[in-house]
């Protein structure tokens, strides 16, 4: 009837016929945020209507931190409730109550929660390339590489991985130590098993933040990022080279660009990953010496170089023949069975796929 304030407390859960609990500490709450949406701009977008939408999940310590933990008078609220089970919980069914205190009036929430014995595949195969630049990424922080780094973490728990890990770089050699670095510390937090379970792996893939403005900054570009990165991984005793891509050429057929521009762009990467090999190679003695790897170990980071493959946000067409290295088109060109085996045939190693305002 007023405007009110609430405050929620959980509590643990006890097993049915045991003394088995379910700690709250593994429950992550939050509290959905809403933003007025006056008009509508794209007109394939149906049964929908201009109006206030759930968009964020506010976590409810922040709420309360800032005070918004509040209900207008006359209006809803939405909380989110997301139980985490570590894998060691026993199966069965736990229940018990969680309090909510809304103005003066306290109410007792019933919790039920059903474990099952089932366990998903901790290891990630799927390789994906989200965008959460820093556009993405305003917020408390004010799309700093903390939250950036937050946002990235918080892809990895939904089994997906960002495209740059560091938005806000010149290219330097202390840029590229520190993007290294940043590798490092996404790939340990995704193999993280206290948060993803035994043998998790969900760091799949990074990409490569290189300046396709000529062949020389192209390779150069690509050098210089890499070298620390061929230094992390074998310091770490983890092929980090495998996981690399690189995204240099947006939608070329929408923006207009060529496919001659395209097909330079190719010969670009064919040359730099050519250059790579040998920086590799002449580096062996000293990766061996300083990092205590063997021969065998800088033999498949020279390998890796085969599988760093130049996605490019494209439908195949004839006219792009021999002009790209690996295709990532709409979700729809895979529809029929034709263009499913001619993916096939142009890119055996990796099949990608992307949507943005199509299909719709």
């Amino acid at each position: 009837e007023d405007n009110a304030s609430y405050r929620v407390t959980l509590q643990n859960l006890k097993r049915d016929g045991g003394d088995e609990i379910y700690e709250a500490s593994h429950i992550d709450l939050y509290q959905a945020m809403y933003v007025n949406v006056p008009a509508l701009f794209n007109g394939r977008v149906r049964n929908f209507s201009s109006g206030y939408y759930p968009d964020a999940m506010l976590p409810y310590e922040a709420a309360v931190k800032k005070g918004v933990n509040t209900i207008a008078k006359g209006q809803r609220l939405s909380l989110y409730f997301d139980f985490n089970i570590p894998y060691n919980q026993k199966e069965g069914t736990y229940r018990g109550t969680f309090l909510i205190l809304l103005g003066n009036k306290e109410i007792e929430l019933p919790v039920t929660l059903r474990v099952r014995n089932i366990v998903v595949n901790p290891d990630v195969s799927t390789l994906s390339m989200f965008s959460d630049t820093w556009t993405h990424c305003i917020g408390e922080y004010n799309g700093s590489q903390r939250m950036q780094d937050l946002y990235h973490k918080a892809l990895m728990k939904y089994r997906v991985c960002p495209t740059s890990l560091v938005t806000d770089t010149a290219g330097t050699d202390e840029d590229a130590a520190y993007y290294a670095e940043k590798v490092v510390e996404m790939y340990h937090y995704g193999s993280d098993e206290s948060v993803f379970g035994p043998g998790a792996d969900r760091f799949t893939n990074f990409t490569i933040p290189v300046s396709w403005a000529s062949a020389v900054s192209y390779s150069e570009g690509f050098q210089r990022y890499l070298k620390p990165i061929v230094q992390v991984s074998c310091r770490e005793k983890v092929n980090l080279l495998e996981r690399c891509r690189v995204y240099c050429i947006d939608e070329p057929a929408a923006n207009g660009t060529k496919p001659s521009y395209c097909a330079t762009i190719l010969s670009y990467h064919q040359g730099a990953l050519s250059k790579i090999r040998k920086m590799i190679e002449d580096l062996r003695g000293e990766l061996k010496n300083t990092y205590g790897v063997d021969d065998a170990f800088v033999d498949a980071l020279v390998a890796s170089t085969s599988k760093m493959h130049n996605v490019v946000t494209q439908s195949y067409t004839k006219d792009c023949d021999g002009t790209i290295d690996t295709y990532c088109p709409l979700f729809d060109s895979y529809d029929t069975v034709s263009m499913r085996d001619k993916y096939q045939e142009i890119n055996p190693d990796e099949r990608w796929w992307y949507g943005c305002l199509v299909p719709a």
